[in-house]
């Protein structure tokens, strides 16, 4: 087993990154209500949180293209797309400012999701479901990479290798680091 954890970058914010934090806060919210609701309820609570907060093109009403960046499907997905938001989220906001990187995430996750409909064969009448901030993150990795590409982001490695752990860090170039995200 082997897991690499990005966990910084040499780059101080000068303010609280207050819209970053907001949005990871609403993140978590809406993964523990789905969570709780789908617990106590069954099949029945995982259905209605897939018709009413996931986007689902052939059926969604209007608030499901805002909700859907704010679901995710497990554990693993909100904890990864947290990790890269908390990452590059606060360095963007800090750089651009609160309005332009909210304009910036919000109107990245509907382009995402407009350009999820139009690559999907059926394209407005398709009923695959689609949730999560992964394309809202994206951008946000796309406009750190356009602001500081050179820079150099860290890491820590685990590895498990026949009941031995191996540990330790390094760092790497942003434009690298974004290009396995994509």
């Amino acid at each position: 087993m082997f897991i690499v954890i990005p966990v910084g970058m040499n780059y101080q914010t000068r303010r609280l990154p207050v819209v970053t934090f907001t949005l990871i806060g609403l993140n978590v919210v809406v993964y523990l209500i789905s969570l709780a609701f789908t617990l106590s309820q069954g099949k029945d609570a995982t259905e209605w949180v897939l018709e009413h907060l996931w986007l689902i093109p052939a059926d969604s009403a209007w608030h499901t293209y805002l909700t859907s960046m704010f679901v995710h499907a497990g554990f693993f997905h909100l904890l990864g797309n947290m990790l890269y938001l908390f990452l590059f989220g606060c360095c963007v906001e800090d750089i651009i400012g609160r309005w332009r990187f909210t304009t910036l995430y919000l109107l990245s996750g509907l382009v995402a999701e407009f350009s999820y409909i139009a690559g999907t064969p059926e394209h407005f009448s398709s009923e695959i479901p689609m949730g999560g901030a992964s394309g809202a993150i994206t951008a946000c990795m796309g406009a750190y990479l356009l602001l500081r590409a050179h820079v150099k982001i860290d890491f820590k490695y685990f590895a498990l290798i026949f009941f031995k752990v191996f540990s330790g860090d390094f760092s790497m170039a942003a434009w690298v680091v974004i290009r396995f995200g994509f």
